[in-house]
């Protein structure tokens, strides 16, 4: 994990989020003065409390300027333009359509917001997954799952709210704006000592927004252990529960909990914190203007009340823009997270070439390949060189350790060799169609990946289906009898992960699936470790028929030694 949070800027992020999600700049604008309505619409209506209450005490007579409310006047000058008489009903009447103007400007506001922040959500998660699709193999083993599910789930979730969050700072600057115009308009001088006092307090307590962004950092990588953690304990329940872990795993669950809770205790007590000191300051600024303003600079009472009422509004609205950063600095270090593993995904995208292509195979030639999986470690495989031929069962043989399954890897394409070269039909694989020859390739693996949906669907993947070769390959695999005891065969339905199957029917399905596809190239790993002798015997014995007849090169990674009986010919990696 990258641990320099502190580079991507406020622009940086905002101009990737506009480019790769491709939000239109015109449409955020406009959401943006939607809000400037809504604090026009407030403030409007708040400047009218205290000319509405002179008013009222003058009985509807409105003094000249020099005796009498500044407010007032203005409030008068404005209706003498547009041509009204001012009485008290219409003033009330525009006091009361401008908080209802108010509020309706708030709720269109909100909800465009809150779609924008949902769309934004969706949009990054899929273009980050589909960079993750594209990202060569062994980058993308190099990202712990913990990392993955973690960015995936709560950093983009985070990162969804940085534009909004950038929207709505820009409508609590509005606010400040608006208000200190109207301050201005009465008071010029004294509203500039205010605003003065309110960059003093700002300053001083940004000090608090530079160490969250510090601090949500740390939380991300105690995020990421967490969850790795978790995920690993879920895969390895019946271990812990027969070997007895149980007080292990809790000791690392409490330190890694502990942790986490630690950081975001942190993250609180800057939060509690900083509303204790903005209130301190405020008390302190507004019992200094109203000292000035009464008796250095005579104001009268109306203006000082005004001047009072703004005050109060903008604190709550100032308070809020510094949690507001506050919070953009914690989603800051949250886009830092995914723009990382998006850029390591983008830089080490999986090569895709459009060279040749072929309808049959004669051979795969493996001349002098050397791999290993980063720079700080020596070769797993060193100059192994190997013939395949098709028609041809080739058993790799070997301790465990020495690179077999990563063997597998090399020759479907989904890893590059370090060192030497590939040939199918003595054309490098650099020079065929890349998307060919993952069309033309099947691999079993050990790790079956099955998902909530019906056998057909399981099996046939994106191939279209095709009944009589479907329930061929069933019978081949030995998948037909896991469905002898089912009324409709294709409908069964499979649970996530094959939670519903044991370990036995989970591989004939992936032998069915790997067959249905029609390979040219056959990967078969570890393919009948869970079968019994006599289902194994059966299933290999189907599988060596339908080498040979279809003349496809079928590569085995077993340590069962029947095996040895069934393969053309062995090839040992020491």
């Amino acid at each position: 994990m990258r641990h320099a949070y502190m580079t991507t800027s406020h622009a940086k992020a905002l101009g990737f989020l506009i480019k790769e999600l491709g939000l239109r700049p015109l449409k955020l604008i406009s959401y943006m003065l939607l809000g400037f309505l809504a604090v026009f619409a407030e403030a409007f209506g708040l400047g009218l409390i205290v000319p509405i209450l002179e008013f009222v005490r003058l009985e509807g007579i409105v003094p000249e300027q020099d005796n009498g409310s500044v407010l007032l006047e203005k409030v008068k000058l404005i209706y003498d333009f547009i041509g009204f008489n001012p009485t008290l009903p219409l003033l009330l009447v525009t006091f009361f359509f401008a908080i209802v103007a108010r509020q309706i400007f708030d709720f269109f506001y909100a909800m465009k917001l809150a779609r924008l922040q949902l769309g934004i959500q969706h949009n990054l998660r899929m273009r980050v997954f589909k960079k993750s699709q594209g990202a060569d193999f062994r980058t993308y083993q190099s990202i712990s799952v913990g990392r993955y599910i973690s960015s995936m789930e709560v950093q983009i979730e985070m990162c969804s709210n940085l534009i909004t969050g950038y929207l709505r700072q820009s409508r609590h600057l509005f606010v400040f704006l608006t208000y200190s115009l109207a301050m201005i308009v009465s008071t010029p001088y004294f509203t500039a000592l205010g605003i003065a006092q309110f960059l003093l307090i700002a300053i001083l307590l940004n000090s608090f927004v530079r160490y969250t962004r510090t601090i949500a950092s740390q939380i991300i990588g105690q995020r990421t252990a967490l969850t790795s953690f978790f995920s690993e304990t879920h895969a390895a329940y019946r271990t812990v529960k027969l070997f007895k872990l149980e007080a292990r795993q809790r000791k690392v669950i409490d330190k890694l909990s502990l942790s986490f809770r630690d950081a975001h205790e942190k993250l609180f007590n800057i939060s509690y914190k900083m509303p204790v000191y903005f209130g301190i300051f405020m008390g302190f600024a507004i019992a200094v203007q109203i000292y000035v303003g009464s008796v250095y600079l005579s104001l009268e009472a109306t203006t000082l009340t005004f001047f009072m009422i703004v005050l109060l509004r903008l604190a709550p609205s100032a308070q809020a823009f510094l949690k507001q950063r506050q919070g953009l600095a914690g989603q800051l270090a949250a886009f830092d997270e995914v723009f990382d593993i998006h850029e390591l995904f983008e830089r080490n995208k999986r090569n895709k070439h459009y060279g040749e292509s072929f309808n049959k195979i004669s051979s795969l030639k493996m001349d002098n390949i050397s791999y290993r999986y980063d720079d700080e470690n020596p070769n797993i495989i060193e100059n192994f060189s190997a013939t395949f031929k098709a028609g041809e069962i080739t058993l790799l043989s070997g301790p465990s350790g020495v690179g077999k399954s990563t063997m597998l890897d090399l020759l479907s394409g989904l890893l590059q060799p370090t060192a030497g070269n590939i040939y199918f039909n003595d054309r490098p694989f650099a020079s065929l169609n890349s998307e060919w020859l993952i069309y033309v390739t099947s691999y079993a693996s050990q790790q079956v990946f099955l998902f909530n949906g019906n056998i057909q669907e399981n099996i046939c993947l994106n191939n279209s289906f095709d009944r009589v070769w479907f329930e061929k390959v069933m019978a081949m695999s030995g998948a037909g009898e896991l469905l002898t005891r089912n009324a409709n065969r294709k409908k069964f339905q499979i649970n996530v992960f094959g939670s519903n199957l044991s370990g036995g029917q989970k591989q004939r399905i992936a032998l069915a699936r790997s067959l249905y596809k029609k390979p040219l190239i056959l990967l078969l790993d570890e393919p009948t470790s869970a079968l019994d002798d006599y289902a194994d015997s059966k299933v290999m014995s189907e599988i060596g028929e339908y080498t040979k007849k279809t003349g496809v090169v079928t590569i085995l990674v077993s340590h069962n030694p029947k095996h040895k009986k069934i393969a053309n010919e062995i090839v040992t990696m020491e």
